[in-house]
């Protein structure tokens, strides 16, 4: 696809084949990203594998506020002095994760370090650092 860089890497010791594809997109892009990614999610879930959204942003966002908004039910949130973490179910979504003792399918991370912020949205979880 134009505009996109992939990456694919196969684990002898896991049997894990990973498929990673990036790009950049607009707020005005994110229904069509998102629709297309709940699609491809049940295709590989019928596969036996599991796909995964990691979307970032350059600035700090309540994540409360975005939880309410897009109904997504709180199940676990974490505070350190700068960055905020919400793991939750949304029921749009079709797949999802144990954490502990909740079946869980996205997690929001909000950071700011007074200079500047980020935002991670990413579902089930967050596969890589933030």
């Amino acid at each position: 696809q134009e505009g996109w860089h992939w990456e694919e890497e196969f684990s002898k010791k896991t049997k894990a084949y990973t498929i990673t594809g990036s790009t950049i997109i607009d707020r005005k892009m994110e229904p069509e990203f998102f629709a297309w990614y709940l699609e491809l999610a049940q295709k590989v879930q019928r596969l036996g594998g599991r796909a995964y959204w990691d979307e970032r942003v350059p600035e700090s966002i309540d994540l409360f506020r975005h939880a309410n908004k897009n109904n997504i039910r709180p199940y676990q949130s974490s505070f350190s002095h700068n960055t905020i973490s919400i793991t939750g179910k949304q029921e749009l979504i079709p797949t999802s994760i144990r954490a502990g003792d909740d079946l869980v399918n996205i997690q929001l991370l909000s950071r700011n370090d007074g200079k500047e912020g980020k935002t991670l949205i990413a579902i089930p979880v967050l596969l890589l650092e933030f």
